[in-house]
């Protein structure tokens, strides 16, 4: 079992001093966006699951702390999922495409429409605790290489081998979380290539997160696959280019996404 802790704090500090520069003048350029958080939601074929997750989010609607809107992006569901969504009255935007166009294509679409900060959510997910949206503000404003800030419950996360996880950081507000680093460039057992710029793991990922958009916009479009592949250009083929600039914040005491089993998206077996 790796501990939550395996890079000392010269190697972590090391990696923000490379990154903090450039970091800082994304960070400018974004600030004052509107809306601050908008939550991004991308749902394909799976009226089951995006029910509950859509019911599990009603209670975030009314939080106090932090506004947010909330954008629906809806990967060729057909019908079934249109009515949920127009009955549910949750969603203050709404995008259907008649076909799947393809997990790259249809976060893009979304993330067109910008805010500051995006909270990106699979319609896989159930949102247990509310209160967290100023928490994940509190380390995005104090820590300005931090990129992304991971918010999923999954056991044994911190144990996979290609982890790399800084010291505990602490911001004002006392939110407790270990930034992650890019994971080695050197592994091929576990996907690196000595040509990469950076590992491919740790700091990119898809939902639940939340995300700077700058740094979308700064890294480029998010690739499309085929299959199974879809999710793998997505996440790995796109954290190539995103983990050369950022780091992410996991936090300790902030996981209020679960991911129940469910069956695979139905969107993979779609020719693209």
């Amino acid at each position: 079992m790796i501990p939550p802790q395996n890079v000392s704090e010269s190697v972590y500090r090391r990696e923000v001093e490379k990154r903090i520069g450039y970091c800082r003048k994304l960070v400018e350029a974004g600030r004052g966006m509107s809306p601050l958080v908008r939550l991004v939601i991308l749902s394909c074929k799976r009226p089951v699951e995006f029910t509950r997750l859509m019911e599990s989010l009603r209670p975030l609607k009314v939080q106090e702390r932090v506004r947010f809107e909330t954008l629906l992006v809806d990967n060729g569901s057909g019908d079934e999922v249109k009515r949920i969504v127009e009955a549910s009255e949750f969603f203050d935007k709404m995008v259907f495409f008649r076909e799947n166009q393809g997990m790259g294509k249809a976060i893009n679409y979304a993330l067109e429409h910008s805010a500051e900060f995006i909270l990106f959510v699979e319609d896989d997910l159930v949102l247990e605790k509310t209160d967290f949206l100023w928490a994940c503000l509190s380390i995005f404003r104090e820590f300005q290489e931090v990129g992304i800030i991971k918010l999923k419950r999954k056991d044994a996360w911190d144990a996979k081998p290609y982890r790399r996880i800084g010291p505990m950081q602490t911001t004002t507000t006392g939110v407790r979380f270990h930034p992650w680093l890019p994971s080695s460039r050197w592994s091929f057992r576990w996907g690196q290539r000595p040509w990469y710029p950076v590992g491919i793991h740790n700091v990119w990922s898809l939902g639940p997160v939340m995300f700077r958009w700058v740094a979308w916009k700064e890294a480029g479009l998010i690739p499309s696959g085929q299959g199974r592949g879809q999710a793998v250009a997505a996440e790995e083929e796109y954290s190539r280019r995103f983990n050369r600039r950022w780091l992410a914040a996991r936090p300790v005491d902030i996981q209020p996404f679960r991911q129940p089993p469910t069956d695979e998206s139905p969107g993979f077996m779609d020719r693209i």
